[in-house]
């Protein structure tokens, strides 16, 4: 089973790489993320406008819907997962789960405090 390594795209605003792979047959992008960690909640939720549009020019030119994304998005998906600063990002909340749900993505969840 061969891989190769198809191409990647970066960004500069918070820190966006992904690439696509082709396994045999199959087609994945797998992306890194680590979202905007500042404050600003239009900064943030433009990054994850930015994150989708990436995935879908990738899609669109590798013919591939299979997706996997990790890191960290620096942004809730619901209330009960915010502290008190992400809260206050209801704007990049809502585009976060419109990113995940327009990508059929999964929330894995995460571990809370550092390890």
């Amino acid at each position: 089973m061969a891989t190769k390594f198809l191409g990647t795209i970066d960004s500069a605003s918070g820190h966006l790489t992904m690439a696509v792979y082709e396994i045999g047959t199959s087609r994945t992008i797998v992306g890194g993320i680590y979202g905007p960690s500042e404050y600003n909640d239009k900064t943030s939720a433009k990054f994850m406008r930015e994150v989708s549009r990436t995935i879908k020019e990738l899609q669109h030119t590798y013919r591939t819907r299979n997706v996997i994304l990790a890191g960290d998005f620096n942004a809730v998906w619901r209330n009960e997962d915010a502290n008190n600063f992400l809260t206050r990002k209801r704007q990049t909340m809502k585009t976060f789960q419109q990113l995940l749900e327009k990508h059929n993505l999964v929330d894995l969840g995460y571990l809370k405090g550092w390890t």
